[in-house]
């Protein structure tokens, strides 16, 4: 095996790359988070989703908006609302059950004060 500069590089490369993906926050969701036979899974146990009468999502930091998206994709219909706060920028509130607010730190901006979804 030739170990020369170009491979590690590469090897330097691959590991920075399975790193960051391991880090992202939406991947994590998706990968810990799933529905089988009527049941959502996580890590922290299963639950029978016949016996939940409500799915609310909260969130709030600079996760969150990749996290409620893929918790979107993961329940769907099944979430009964929701809020999500997320950092001053423009962001797509195409979501039938989760609203968003703007938020900034330190100080909160005036878009923050307006109805939440209304980003």
């Amino acid at each position: 095996m030739n170990s020369g500069p170009y491979e590690a590089k590469k090897l330097a490369l691959d590991l920075f790359e399975t790193g960051l993906n391991s880090a992202r926050p939406g991947k994590s969701i998706r990968d810990r988070v799933e529905i089988r036979n009527n049941k959502l899974t996580t890590r922290k146990g299963e639950y029978d989703l016949e016996e939940i009468e409500r799915i609310i999502v909260l969130g709030g930091g600079k996760a969150t908006l990749e996290m409620a998206r893929s918790l979107e994709k993961v329940l769907g219909s099944r979430i009964s609302s929701g809020l999500v706060v997320v950092k001053s920028k423009k962001v797509s509130t195409n979501s039938r059950e989760l609203m968003y607010a703007k938020a900034s730190t330190p100080y909160p901006i005036r878009a923050a004060w307006r109805r939440p979804g209304s980003c």
